[in-house]
């Protein structure tokens, strides 16, 4: 005999507002998909990836179900975009779910540098211009040493030459 039906069905407003929670550049993406690979909620959304097979060999996805891994972080080119991306993706499995849902958020790849670039940049900067500047200091300081040579070398000469002098009186004087 039937006994009955139950349906639940969650709003996907729901899951956008969720989703949106952890979006924090606008260069993020965050998405939500079905054990299987069915994409079924992408921010900012995307028409073209909505209901896309993720599980294709090779894509995020699939190495992400093949770790057997409740979370993983991959980097390289996504199947749902096509451009170079550094993913984190979280498996949540639901004992009231018969399929797990695989939570994943990722940047672009290059924008993950930009702060830590101008960081190098500026580092780097200040560093040539203190080498700069003990270079010029130490040009500075051996030509004040070459000097501080040539000056007492000549005076040890105009010594010498004086007690050359002094020493041709002495040795000519009959006294």
């Amino acid at each position: 005999s039937f006994a009955g039906m139950v349906i639940v069905g969650l709003a996907t407003e729901y899951f956008s507002t969720l989703l949106d929670s952890v979006r924090y550049t606008t260069d993020m993406r965050t998405s939500i998909a079905h054990g299987d690979g069915k994409l079924f909620l992408t921010l900012p959304s995307n028409s073209e990836s909505s209901g896309m097979d993720l599980a294709k060999p090779g894509s995020f996805f699939m190495r992400h179900r093949e770790s057997s891994q409740p979370a993983s972080v991959f980097t390289g080119i996504t199947h749902a975009t096509g451009d170079q991306r550094m993913m984190a993706l979280r498996t949540i499995r639901l004992a009231s779910m018969d399929k797990p849902l695989v939570v994943a958020a990722s940047r672009d790849f290059a924008s993950l540098f930009v702060p830590w670039k101008k960081s190098v940049y500026m580092q780097s900067l200040l560093l040539g211009v203190m080498t700069l500047l003990s270079v010029a200091g130490l040009l500075v300081a051996q030509r004040r040493r070459r000097e501080q040579v040539r000056e007492r070398r000549q005076a040890a000469e105009r010594i010498s030459a004086l007690l050359g002098e002094q020493r041709l009186i002495f040795d000519n004087a009959h006294v």
